[in-house]
């Protein structure tokens, strides 16, 4: 017989963490006294993951406002960037008839978005955080899958033409962050 050679255990632990995130987690989406683990970068993620698999982005995307409302100087770009992307789960999870709420979550993401990168730009110039940390960070974030309904090969041909502009504007920002970083 064949042997085995696929990573069962890593797979079963990976599925008891995401079945223990949405236990744990997802009643904080819901309610604004269990607030988001906004210092665990990888919950978030894995969070993000569950509820676009549960269609709960919506929720998730109220959780992030409520938590990027408060924030202040020192907030990592990473969390508005999360909430980009579960923004974006959200919108892509509203069929509504006339595209009203999928554009306002869009535009919202973009918002969250472009902080994010400004917030990167921010922590590169001040010496907060190294250049080339910054650099790996915004890269990373570009290929993140969260931000599929508005990639240049994703989803961004589906959209009306003006926010096709709007989000080809951000991604060329982006590039232009991530070859500042690396001079």
């Amino acid at each position: 017989g064949e042997e085995w050679h696929y990573p069962s255990a890593r797979w079963l632990e990976s599925a008891a963490r995401l079945a223990d995130i949405a236990e744990r987690l997802l009643p904080a989406i819901e309610s604004e006294e269990t607030p988001l683990p906004v210092d665990d970068p990888t919950t978030l993620a894995e969070l993000e993951y569950v509820a676009r698999i549960l269609g709960r982005g919506v929720e998730l995307t109220a959780a992030y406002a409520r938590v990027l409302v408060q924030a202040d100087r020192e907030t990592h770009p990473n969390i508005f960037f999360r909430g980009a992307c579960a923004a974006l789960t959200a919108a892509a999870e509203n069929r509504d008839d006339d595209g009203q709420e999928g554009r306002r979550l869009r535009q919202l993401a973009g918002t969250w978005f472009e902080e994010s990168l400004a917030r990167c730009r921010m922590a590169a110039r001040a010496g907060v955080m190294p250049r080339p940390m910054v650099k790996l960070m915004v890269e990373e974030a570009l290929k993140d899958e969260g931000l599929e309904p508005v990639r240049e090969t994703g989803g961004l041909n589906e959209l009306p033409e003006a926010e096709r502009e709007s989000w080809r504007a951000l991604w060329a920002r982006a590039r232009a962050l991530v070859a500042e970083l690396g001079d």
